[in-house]
């Protein structure tokens, strides 16, 4: 129901604990659903909510600390959830286990006009609703919307990943055609990372391109659940689908360039000067360059490596490409990867001479140089930086920015 331009809704979503190895200061209560909660008081343009979700510690506290007379809470005393990240690209364990929280799920059911609902993975939810957005969330057992729900229009969005395990799928015309043949979709947006998103209305629909944004600094804790939330809010107020989702990506630029303030977004917004990545058809190689003598050295080249590869990234490795050799062994083909890439993703946390000497190599024959460096004193940076070389000291912004780089 809309009244003044305002939109009544129901949110339905996760409310965990977030803690991440790679940010020491994250460690807060959001979730899907929270985090959505606080997206619309952030816009706050609704005329009511109802927010539904399970947890226990936080049942009492955040009526009390998210208080509006708008907003209707509907929280069950379930589980509390922890979510633990080694960084953004990676979930080292969710706390309690999965089969403790498979055993004590709850049972969510909303019926209302507009429906924003996420998947959960200590609740199972039914809806019946006019207008819905469902984001599964997961890769693991994750919710076909069809079988225990019903909306007359439906928008889901979710990752690659994502859709091709719902589908059981692989290319994105097959995936397509399942979410309209048997889920009955409206739409379907599937978020293809450091690429933006494809947008489909129809079966015969090709796709639109909703861009993702070059920002200074990457973000993406909750980035998704931003995604949906803002794409589901404008929807609901009756803008269109394609305005709703280039929308939903201005917000995500906006919340990934702050570090995922919320409550600085509408000032963001007020000032959005990001430029919108089109990436090119021909992706470019990334040569991944660190030293890998040590247990700590080979665990952050691997976990490069996987981040890169979680984007859909051509990556050469020595490591994984060459592997632990004598120089005439390696170096050749090492060179030989070098050559063939188009950017260098170099990890230089440890002075170590082949690293430096692939640097400078690479900048000698023209390759740009994304350099992830966390904790060497400024001053010992002047080539690097007089060179155009990337200084980087978060893990995601450096792998999203040797990607962008690679994908131009």
């Amino acid at each position: 129901m809309q009244s003044n331009g305002k939109v009544t809704a129901s949110i339905g979503g996760g409310v965990y604990r977030e803690v991440c190895n790679a940010y020491l200061n994250w460690n807060h209560v959001y979730g899907s659903g929270l985090r959505s909660l606080l997206l619309f008081q952030a816009f706050n343009d609704y005329e009511h909510l109802n927010f539904y979700s399970s947890c226990h510690e936080t049942r009492l506290s955040i009526p009390y600390k998210y208080k509006d007379e708008k907003i209707t809470f509907c929280l069950q005393d379930g589980v509390d959830v922890i979510f633990n990240y080694e960084h953004p690209f990676r979930m080292s364990n969710i706390i309690p286990r999965p089969d403790y929280l498979f055993a004590h799920k709850k049972e969510i059911s909303i019926v209302d006009r507009n429906v924003l609902i996420f998947g959960m993975v200590d609740a199972d939810f039914t809806v019946e609703a006019d207008k819905v957005v469902f984001d599964p969330q997961t890769i693991v057992m994750p919710t076909h919307f069809s079988k225990r729900s019903y909306a007359k229009q439906l928008v889901y969005i979710l990752n690659f990943q994502e859709a091709q395990v719902l589908s059981s799928e692989k290319k994105l015309i097959n995936i397509r055609d399942f979410f309209f043949d048997i889920e009955k979709c409206f739409a379907v947006i599937i978020k293809m990372g450091t690429q933006g998103a494809v947008l489909y209305r129809s079966k015969v629909d090709e796709g639109i391109h909703i861009p993702v944004y070059k920002t200074e600094h990457v973000f993406t804790i909750g980035s998704g659940d931003v995604f949906t939330s803002t794409f589901a809010h404008d929807w609901f107020k009756g803008l269109d689908i394609v305005t709703s989702a280039c929308n939903a990506s201005k917000v995500v630029a906006c919340y990934s360039n702050n570090g995922g303030n919320i409550n600085q977004l509408l000032d963001d917004l007020s000032s959005f000067n990001f430029s919108a990545f089109v990436p090119k058809t021909e992706i470019g190689q990334i040569y991944l360059a660190g030293p890998f003598f040590t247990f700590e050295q080979k665990w952050i080249i691997n976990e490069f490596f996987g981040a890169l590869k979680d984007c859909g990234a051509k990556v050469f490795s020595p490591l994984h490409c060459v592997g632990v050799g004598k120089p005439v062994e390696v170096v050749e083909p090492d060179i030989k990867g070098l050559k063939n890439s188009k950017v260098m993703l170099a990890i230089l946390e440890s002075s170590d001479i082949g690293t430096i000497f692939e640097v400078g190599y690479a900048i000698a024959i023209g390759k740009k140089v994304v350099a992830y460096i966390e904790n060497i004193d400024s001053d010992d940076l002047t080539m690097l930086i007089g060179t155009g070389c990337d200084i980087e000291k978060d893990f995601t912004t450096a792998v999203y920015k040797a990607c962008w780089y690679a994908y131009e």
